[in-house]
Order: structure tokens, then sequence, then C-alpha cells
């Protein structure tokens, strides 16, 4: 398999081009691959939410593998192209682990193919938003108490001990207390051996390295978020990372794996082909174990007025198929919602447990707890979500399942939502404390309430089940 030190020479020995005729070489890549391989989007339309043509991601594997052999990935820092043959792709592609182990101990767990007789890896929960590291310790514990996660994803802030974090030297320190304050939670709770997953501070190789430390931060058996950066380049910091940790063991999840429609890489079909190339370079280069592809919009994540975008989820389901063929750790099925709608509101808002409904009544019919949603536009400290959201979509995910509603029926349901959700109001979060109380783990009465009131108008007018099973009682 094609070593860490083999890839750090061809950065430093590559083709030398610039970065904008990187970028600009994208587009007219991807429109000739999508041409070549006949990757084409079907109509925006929720008939079409989920890919039903086993051809079509084969050949959209095919896409994405025909660029990593013909173009590669940039890397921003020597402006060198690292380029691959066939036979290192085939070679690495088969030597990538279909097994991991998180977590140590009683709460050790296991993802993918094998014999190990360990619980399965289920659950995750992603904090990835600024919340203050006074109350990160409430966070975490209310988090893994309510959802029963199998590891916890950790979060970052801006203050460190009353300084600004700014710098290095002040990113490494943030880097270190955010796994300590983790590993804190976890023994709080009684399950010392949870895995966490350090959430960056900063992509320098001084905080990526950081947290190394098998008693308060990062063991083996837990995990940090990598991946290529957009338009498939390659940060040499995250190298530099990916060769200290591949022999101390940390797993390291991809966490870019997704593709923005409408930038250098073109529409749809360029998205696809893009994303399925950087899960496949960002194992070659960053060893990540777990992958994903996935499609939004650059518009999606901006917008002022709620637009539903099925083909979104479309799109995401191609990739995540793709990838499954590849290794059952980097893709699945394919089947889900939620790509299609997002969280353009925020916590504390009925607008965003409205988006939430919508993405959790796929889960449902799919037969998997969803993680809640997160607010795309964070613009208020410790409010990008609360437990509650998760509570609320498993809620509505089992009244699905409990009403009946099935595969066939979701075109005509989310047809029907969708324009009652778009005409609602883009909304503010609010402040964690606001919407949850940390000390008790329950929503606040009033956030409970909203809660209810719209589940009430999702079984009266749309058919899902009453009786929403709230734990909180």
């Amino acid at each position: 398999m094609l070593s860490l030190v083999e890839v750090a020479e061809r950065v430093r020995k590559g083709p030398r081009i610039s970065e904008m005729e990187w970028n600009m070489g994208l587009f007219q890549k991807m429109n000739e691959l999508a041409q070549r391989f006949d990757i084409v989007a079907p109509e925006n339309s929720w008939d079409h939410y989920c890919n039903k043509d086993p051809a079509l991601s084969e050949r959209a594997l095919e896409a994405g593998m025909a660029f990593v052999v013909e173009s590669g990935t940039y890397c921003i820092q020597t402006g060198r192209v690292v380029q691959f043959t066939a036979d290192e792709i085939s070679e690495s592609v088969a030597e990538s682990p279909r097994q991991v182990i998180m977590g140590e101990g009683d709460e050790a767990c296991v993802a993918g193919e094998g014999p190990i007789d360990l619980p399965p890896l289920q659950h995750t929960q992603y904090l990835h938003g600024p919340f203050e590291d006074e109350i990160a310790v409430d966070v975490i514990r209310c988090y893994a108490e309510t959802t029963g996660s199998s590891y916890i994803e950790g979060y970052n802030f801006c203050r460190l001990d009353g300084h600004e974090i700014h710098g290095v030297p002040m990113e490494a320190a943030a880097a270190k207390r955010e796994l300590a304050r983790l590993r804190e939670a976890f023994d709080r709770m009684g399950r010392p051996g949870m895995a966490a997953v350090f959430y960056p501070i900063s992509t320098a190789d001084a905080v990526l390295a950081a947290p190394i430390d098998p008693v308060r931060g990062l063991r083996p058996t837990d995990g940090i978020l990598m991946s290529l950066l957009p338009d498939v380049k390659l940060d040499l910091d995250h190298l530099t990372a990916a060769v200290i940790r591949e022999q101390y063991g940390t797993r390291v999840k991809n966490g870019g794996g997704y593709s923005m429609a409408g930038g250098f890489c073109g529409g749809i079909a360029g998205a696809i082909i893009e994303s399925i190339a950087k899960a496949i370079i960002a194992w070659m280069t960053l060893r990540t174990v777990f992958n994903s592809g996935s499609v939004g919009n650059t518009l999606s994540i901006r917008q002022k007025k709620l637009v539903v975008q099925p083909i979104l989820s479309w799109a995401s389901s191609v990739c995540s198929q793709a990838l499954g063929r590849l290794n059952p750790l980097w893709g699945g099925a394919g089947k889900s919602t939620m790509a299609g709608i997002g969280s353009s509101s925020g916590p504390g808002s009925r607008t965003h447990l409205w988006e939430l409904a919508m993405g959790a009544i796929g889960a449902g019919v799919f037969g998997y707890d969803p993680s809640g949603g997160r607010w795309h536009i964070t613009t208020i400290m410790n409010a990008r979500h609360s437990p509650y959201e998760t509570v609320f979509a498993r809620q509505v995910a089992k009244a699905t399942r409990k009403a009946g509603i099935e595969e066939k029926d979701i075109p005509v349901l989310m047809k029907k939502l969708a324009p009652v959700v778009e005409a609602m109001p883009v909304q503010p979060g609010r402040d964690i404390r606001e919407t949850y109380d940390l000390v008790n783990n329950r929503p606040q009465q009033w956030y409970r309430e909203l809660g209810e009131s719209v589940q009430s108008e999702l079984s009266k007018g749309f058919g899902l089940s009453k009786g929403f099973g709230l734990v909180f009682d």
C-alpha cells in the first residue's frame, strides 16, 4: 500500500501548478467525467429522493476513481499535484480496514465486518459548534446520557481561562482542554472507556497533535476529524498529523466528505464525483477509516428563505451507494431525506423543529434513529443545538414507523410537507440554557411544549401516529 512517507515525497516533488489553474481545471474535468460516465441528475422532485439505479452508483464510483488517477489532489502549501496510479488506488482501497473498534473496556464497540463479540457502534453525537468551556462538561454529559451515544465528537470555543484563543500555542492548549472536558464528562457518567473524537480547534499540525494523551486526551481507540479540503485539496498540516497518528492508532474520521454543488466542480454531477474522489484520496493521504459522501448546495447554507431541495438527497444517495461498494465503513444504502432539507433555522424555534421532522420521517421509514440537526450558520454562542432536538427527531421517527408509513409513501408525504416548511420564516437559534436544563438534563418546559405542538400538527395533518413516546415524563 502507498505509504504516507511516499505521499509526503510527492507533495514535495509533484507537478507544480498555480492554485487558480487547479481550480479552473476542475469544472472542465468534472464535466468531461460526467459525460464520459453518464452521470445525469433527475428532475428536482421527491420522486427521486434516493438513487434506485445500481448501475448509476457503479458509474459514479468509476468516475470518482478516474478523477483520482487522472487528476490526483492539490497541496495548497507546496502548490504541487499529488498523483496516483490505478494500481496504487486498488491496493490502498483493498487494505483499508473493514472493522474498527472504538472505546475501551465496558464501552468498547465495533463497526464494520468481522467476528469480534462487541456491541455495535450505533450512535454518535456531533457537538461541532461553539460552546463555552465553562458549560462543556454539562453539555457533553446531557448528550451522552440522553441519546445513548457510542461516542461523542467534540466542540470548539472562543476563550480559554478568560483569554481569547488566538495563535497556535493557545489553540494547542484549547485542543487539550477540549479532550480533557470530554474525558471529565465520561468519568462523571461512570463511562471512562467511552470514545471521544477530537473536533479540531484549528488545522495547524501542532494543534492536531496536541491532544494525544492516553490518560486525559486521545487514546488509540479514540478518533479525530480530518479531511481533504473543498475542491480536492490536501492540507500539509493534515498530512503531518496523519503521519504522527498512523502508528499511534487514533481512528481518523473523514469530517468533510461532502461536496457543494455550485463550486469549482460544477453542478450536482460534478459534486458527486468530487465527493467520491475525496473519500478515496482521504484514505490514501490521511488514513481516514470512516469515510462518507454527500452533496450540499453553496446556496442552501446561506439562504434567508427556506427551499427544500430533494435533489441533494438523491445526489447524497449516489455518493453513499458508490462508496459502499468499496468498503462497508465508507457508505451504505443511501436512503435519507435529511440532505434535501438541512437546518436553516436555529434550535428553540418552531421552524427548526419542522425542518428536523422532515428529515426524521425518512429515518423512521428506513429504520434508524436520527441524531437531530445542527443549525447551519451558528451566529450565537452555545446555540448550535441541544439534546432535545435529537430526542424530538427520534420521537418523530418512531411515530412514522408506528403509523406504518413506508418508502413508497415518501414522495407524496414530502411534497405535502415541503410547501408548509418553505412558507415558514428562517428563525435564529437560542443559547442552549434557554432551551435546555443542563442540570436536570431535560428540555425547558416551554421548548418541550413547542415540540409537542409540532408533533400534534404532524399527527393531525400528515398521518404520523399519536403518542410519540416522550422520555422526560
